[in-house]
């Protein structure tokens, strides 16, 4: 992460196709990164849920 955005050998690889779905779709990019792989989404909002109570 960067203080604009997120960076990296992944990002820089996949900029170009990004680039050009934004440019020449004029589509709307969304980058979902996964913190934590090892959990569930279930069990992770389950975590969180307890977490915050």
């Amino acid at each position: 992460f960067t203080h604009f955005g997120v960076s990296g050998p992944i990002i820089l690889s996949m900029s170009r196709d990004i680039g050009e779905v934004l440019y020449n779709r004029r589509e709307k990019v969304r980058l979902c990164i996964d913190l934590k792989p090892a959990l569930t989404e279930e069990k992770l909002d389950e975590r969180l849920q307890r977490d915050l109570d």
